[in-house]
């Protein structure tokens, strides 16, 4: 919410803390009066509304992670955050994706929900993608591979209903200015999709006998070699998230 590193998150996420805080401002402590006066006032249930935490919230045990940023932005060939991963994100995702799409239709935040709805349904494919693209690689299984490149295009489609939405989103929200980056970023991450489609059909078809960033051996982000800390972080630099030049000791 404070607006850096791209002033990605909607402002209005931000709403069920600031009529609660009103609430309590006013001596008024009880949750379900607060629930229930926030609902007549916007329209939609407090609770329903802070469905748009379920990509933090899923993954548990109190501490604050956001998965659902550096997951999109984590580059599918250099994988430097996939040590942090076990393997069953895509499918956290996909659960997260079926309670949010049931609220796009809202016809005052619906397309709050539609966004963070086609955010995680990108997850669904990319969050593991990595990994999935690390084991099929060094197999060379030709039925996995095309199975993986049709992956790839899959998640290039869903990058781009992803892209539409938010950008309807930031105009809603914002002024013109400061979408560039936007732009530049999550257009980044469409090419580079398409690239590392490219060059594994490349692979497929012989055209290419191997794929330089998925011959580099894979290192734990925390700098531990390879003993991997397991388990979602919290992570919010998007440019010490897409390229491992930018890391050298491990991130702190």
């Amino acid at each position: 919410m404070w607006g850096d590193d791209g002033g990605e998150c909607s402002r209005f996420a931000v709403l069920p803390s600031l009529f609660a805080a009103s609430e309590y401002a006013k001596g008024n402590y009880n949750a379900d009066d607060i629930k229930q006066k926030f609902k007549e006032k916007f329209g939609i249930s407090y609770d329903r509304f802070m469905l748009l935490d379920l990509p933090d919230i899923q993954n548990n045990g109190g501490d604050v992670k956001n998965p659902e940023k550096y997951l999109l932005y984590n580059d599918p060939f250099s994988g430097i955050f996939d040590s942090t991963l076990s393997g069953d994100e895509s499918e956290l995702f996909a659960k997260c994706a079926r309670k949010l799409s049931l609220l796009k239709k809202n016809p005052e935040w619906g397309f709050l929900f539609g966004t963070m709805y086609a955010l995680c349904d990108v997850l669904t494919v990319k969050a593991n993608l990595g990994q999935e693209t690390r084991r099929i690689y060094a197999e060379r299984n030709t039925n996995e591979l095309n199975a993986l490149i049709d992956k790839y295009k899959l998640l290039i489609k869903k990058l781009n209903v992803f892209y539409t939405a938010y950008r309807e989103q930031w105009y809603r929200e914002n002024k013109a200015q400061g979408f560039e980056i936007q732009d530049m970023r999550i257009g980044g991450v469409i090419k580079r999709a398409e690239n590392c489609r490219d060059r594994l059909i490349l692979l497929r078809d012989g055209k290419i006998d191997h794929i330089d960033e998925l011959d580099e051996k894979l290192l734990d982000v925390y700098g531990g070699g390879d003993n991997f800390h397991k388990g979602l972080i919290s992570f919010q630099s998007w440019y010490r998230t897409f390229t491992a030049s930018v890391i050298s000791h491990g991130i702190n």
